[in-house]
């Protein structure tokens, strides 16, 4: 009612219902709060810690130094999103026993795995990720930085890159990987089994025998030190091979107390996991020796979900066989250069469901230790530069007719039990190539005792482009060069070096 108190015209009311015999919840109205004396300090002087101040500021706050994941680190204010971690071998102890050549590297696993925790584990799609400069785990701490940009036009798609840079004034920054990334995954699903129930396992040959020791015993003696793993690395159980396919099916498993712990931290994808699927790809490589593979891209890569326990299965499947040769020592020896390792699916090995899967794997093959001395061919030794005047090439020339062969092979074989290096000018004017002596050479050139360079001078440019056009496919160290009158004549003051090509 107007000019009245509603407070009191309630409690009124309250007492006429309460005279009429109304049943009325007076608790409902009146609650009694729980006491608490049990949590108020004994006396004025008790001191009781109520907050952990360290604890609000990680958990709550996501701004300790890895709060937002233990390799991504804590997030940095900036336009886009920007991550940092500190990161050292004391930092990471584990990321040490991942070695290459002896020096201790960040796994291509270890930068997949950042983007899975930048997003928090979510399903995700990486159209492509480039590996750059190595990224070396060392003693002195520096800054990783994962930094990640919207694209336009594009919902939920980023660019983002990982780079390192000292902590000092103006440092240096090292880009390691870079890529694309997008939550939303595409249309087509992935054409592989969906499970691994769906793979006959019985089809898959052993590659390394119970007798034999684990598969990196085999990896030790074949490829040498290229690839060496420590014990958090060495997680390949089995592996075998499918003879008709030649794919690849292998069996990975770490510690169950390491992986829960890893769990716990906020690993979703563990790098030493993830690295065995990239350490199958390796096996293909067994049957050389002293090689190295270096990644370079990976592209379509899905991510559904994170393993439920510490065991996983990797199933590769090549595009086509490895290309091997054998080399001069009769060793089979693969071709160097960028390789397509495949597609790489893996598979949660106690639910068999399919939680990650790669489209291509591409990486350089090398064999750095093929150029040492002791491993080469090749043999060094002095000579002099130019044939000493005592020295006599009659006796060495044939006594009929004498071609340019004889004279070449006079000049290699003075008074030395090794060839002599010999360098060899022919100056061929406007000869057609038939007509060279080059031409005439050919067969002798191609001999294994020769050492030699040639060099072919034409008239003009034309000419050396058709002298270029009919030796260059002959596997030989000849240089094509030309004496044009009218390039020397546009400039008579400036001294210019005839144009070289080298085929």
């Amino acid at each position: 009612m107007r000019q009245q108190d509603d407070g009191l015209q309630f409690h009124d009311t309250l007492g006429r219902l309460f005279e009429a015999g109304a049943s009325l919840d007076f608790a409902a109205q009146y609650p009694r709060p729980a006491p608490l004396a049990h949590i108020l300090p004994g006396h004025p002087r008790e001191e009781s810690k109520l907050a952990d101040k360290s604890l609000d500021d990680e958990v709550f706050h996501n701004r300790g130094q890895y709060g937002h994941g233990p390799l991504v680190g804590h997030q940095i204010p900036s336009e886009g999103l920007l991550f940092e971690a500190r990161l050292s071998e004391a930092a990471f102890p584990w990321l040490s026993d991942h070695r290459v050549q002896d020096v201790p590297l960040m796994p291509a696993a270890g930068f997949i795995e950042m983007i899975l925790q930048v997003f928090g584990g979510q399903v995700l799609f990486i159209e492509q990720v480039e590996f750059l400069q190595q990224c070396y785990i060392s003693k002195t701490p520096v800054r990783l930085q994962t930094s990640l940009q919207p694209i336009p036009d594009r919902d939920n798609s980023f660019t983002f890159s990982i780079s390192s840079q000292p902590y000092e004034e103006d440092p240096p920054q090292l880009v390691h990987a870079r890529g694309v990334v997008c939550l939303d995954l595409p249309v087509e699903a992935p054409k592989v089994p969906a499970s691994l129930a769906e793979i006959d396992q019985t089809s898959y040959e052993s590659l390394v025998d119970v007798d034999q020791g684990s598969p990196y015993d085999t990896l030790d003696a074949v490829l040498g030190h290229s690839f060496d793993y420590g014990p958090g690395f060495r997680n390949i159980t089995r592996i075998g091979r499918n003879r008709s396919t030649d794919s690849l099916l292998s069996h990975v498993e770490m510690d169950a107390s390491l992986w829960a712990a890893a769990s716990r931290e906020g690993y979703f994808m563990f790098p030493t996991l993830l690295d065995a699927g990239y350490h199958t790809t390796v096996f293909e490589l067994v049957q050389s020796a002293d090689l190295i593979g270096i990644p370079l891209r990976t592209e379509r890569l899905t991510f559904y979900s994170r393993p439920t326990s510490s065991r996983l299965a990797f199933h590769i499947i090549y595009p086509r066989p490895t290309a091997y040769i054998v080399d001069d020592k009769g060793q089979p020896y693969a071709l160097p250069g960028e390789r397509d390792s495949g597609s790489i699916s893996c598979y949660d090995a106690a639910t068999g469901r399919l939680i990650l899967h790669i489209g291509t794997h591409n990486a350089m093959i090398s064999e750095p230790g093929r150029a040492d001395l002791k491993n080469s061919k090749h043999y060094l030794f002095w000579q002099p530069k130019f044939v000493r005047d005592h020295e006599s090439l009659v006796r060495r020339m044939p006594q009929d007719e004498v071609d340019p062969a004889s004279v070449v092979k006079a000049l290699q074989h003075q008074d030395a039990k090794i060839p002599r290096m010999t360098r060899v000018l022919e100056f061929a004017g406007s000869r057609d190539p038939e007509q060279t002596a080059l031409f005439r050479l050919c067969a002798f050139l191609f001999e294994a005792d020769t050492h030699y360079e040639y060099w072919l001078c034409s008239e003009n440019r034309k000419q050396a482009q058709a002298h270029c056009d009919a030796f260059h496919t002959t596997d030989s160290p000849i240089r094509f060069i030309n004496l044009d009158e009218s390039v020397r004549q546009s400039a008579p003051l400036e001294r210019r070096a005839p144009a070289q090509k080298g085929c």
